[in-house]
């Protein structure tokens, strides 16, 4: 299902507005949970495979992770709504008194862009290193997590960080990027859709953790 709203359904726009203010100040768990509840009326038309290696040192603890991620993608429809104008989105809220205080200019700009949610499918593991005190913690990727697929300047921006995540282990040692710069470097130009594009980056501020991969979209 698409994450889009034309601003002639003012009630709805509001009400959106409202949950997505919720979501951003609950954090990463809110925000993942209004995906998952965005993606359960879906019908996939696309998947995206990620291929995608992480690596970084964390207080003496070595991390890394390879593995194969596919998800499952309602995209059609924000690919349609990409070329359509979305209003003034700022205006129309202004006009239903809905308060978003200080979320309020990144919940115009999530709202101003056709987006999509997908769920995980399928996961492969070749390799995962994962420490906490007591030693190697045996686990996996968080396949309750989701990818927000974006549409912007002619490109799809892709973030998975939550499924980086491990939420039943709050005790290990875990560097997740960020989802700026997943959206910074995860880029799929729309005219070639259906090229496989790699990608790579390092966040000094994240442990040193590198990340690199491809990912690859394709119509089911």
């Amino acid at each position: 299902m698409s994450i889009f709203m034309d601003i002639s359904n003012l009630g709805q726009l509001g009400d959106l507005a409202k949950k997505m203010q919720d979501a951003y100040s609950g954090g990463t768990d809110a925000m993942n949970k209004a995906g998952k509840e965005v993606a359960k009326d879906m019908n996939p038309d696309h998947q995206i495979e990620v291929e995608v290696v992480l690596s970084a040192k964390i207080e003496g603890h070595d991390y890394k992770v390879d593995a194969t991620i596919t998800f499952d993608i309602e995209l059609e429809p924000v690919l349609r709504a990409a070329s359509s104008e979305g209003g003034d989105l700022a205006a129309a809220l202004e006009g239903l008194d809905v308060d978003l205080g200080d979320d309020k200019d990144a919940v115009l700009e999530q709202l101003g862009q056709p987006r999509a949610v997908g769920v995980v499918k399928d996961v492969k593991i070749r390799s995962l290193e994962l420490y906490n005190d007591e030693g190697k913690v045996e686990t996996g990727l968080n396949k309750e997590g989701t990818l927000l697929a974006t549409i912007k300047d002619g490109k799809v921006l892709i973030n998975f960080e939550s499924v980086l995540s491990y939420p039943e282990h709050s005790d290990v040692y875990v560097s997740i990027p960020s989802m700026e710069e997943m959206q910074k470097n995860i880029v799929v130009d729309i005219e070639n859709l259906c090229s496989k594009a790699e990608f790579s980056w390092k966040e000094k501020d994240k442990d040193n953790l590198t990340v690199s991969g491809s990912v690859k979209i394709s119509k089911k």
